[in-house]
């Protein structure tokens, strides 16, 4: 099955990011406390070949004020998590053809993000699009 080598890959692909590129681009917004993560581009795979790519950019709140520290020292987790969700969602649900359910997929990265750390209050799409390749 050629789904499982492509979705291995991207999660190597985004885990050998340098810390500094992530710490540069994925940064915690002090004045209102939430942390925005690098857009997340996956690609939507139908029948073993690319039918286009999903792009989402997301934001986080921490539940508490205290949670934000540790948000801010999880970060790559928290990426690994939400383009986890993201590869599934877009196994699962996407299409090139038609609009992204912005709410299941919202509460699918709430989900696998609060996994990572239960300091997760809400996560916020800022853009999401899904285009045919």
């Amino acid at each position: 099955m050629l789904q499982a080598p492509v979705i291995a890959m991207f999660l190597l692909a985004a885990l050998a990011l340098p810390a500094g590129t992530a710490a540069a681009s994925e940064t915690a917004d002090t004045a209102s406390a939430f942390l925005t993560l690098e857009e997340i581009r996956t690609p939507i795979i139908d029948s073993s070949s690319i039918d286009g790519v999903i792009r989402v950019k997301l934001a986080i709140e921490p539940a508490d004020s205290a949670a934000a520290a540790l948000l801010t020292l999880h970060l790559p987790l928290l990426r690994a998590a939400a383009l986890a969700a993201v590869i599934e969602y877009a196994h699962l649900e996407a299409s090139g053809f038609k609009p992204v359910n912005s709410e299941r997929l919202r509460a699918g990265l709430t989900r696998a993000l609060q996994r990572v750390t239960p300091g997760v209050g809400k996560v916020l799409i800022l853009e999401v699009g899904a285009f045919p390749s």
